[in-house]
């Protein structure tokens, strides 16, 4: 991948109503990355801007997501203020919630086109 060292545990390959949904997610812990425009945070924002729009198959939609084995109340030395919300925006999911609070919230986006819900 583009990103600095984003490599991916699993992928996540979901077919609904005749598109693919491929879907890239690395767990990992964020003590050592330092804010959202970090390469491997920011990098499902490249992957929709550079290797989708390169791809050009519009049935096909990419998407990457970390989930977090840090918990939010360990990164506060981020800066600040940031909510589940706001990591959620980013991709970003933390694995101490629980798969029932997080995994939905990360199927739901994992079938998005350009990073909007397609209503289903």
């Amino acid at each position: 991948f583009e990103a600095n060292n984003f490599y991916p545990d699993f992928i996540m390959w979901i077919i609904h109503e005749g598109k693919q949904y491929v879907n890239f997610i690395d767990p990992k812990g964020l003590r050592q990355i330092r804010g959202f425009n970090s390469s491997k945070i920011a990098f499902h924002t490249l992957l929709k801007e550079k290797i989708q729009k390169k791809l050009n198959t519009p049935d096909v939609e990419l998407n990457s997501f970390i989930l977090s084995s840090t918990p939010l109340h360990e990164l506060d030395f981020w800066q600040g203020g940031q909510t589940y919300d706001d990591f959620e925006k980013h991709n970003v999911f933390f694995l101490d919630r629980g798969a029932s609070e997080y995994l939905p919230k990360l199927i739901e986006k994992a079938i998005t086109v350009n990073g909007e819900n397609n209503g289903n």
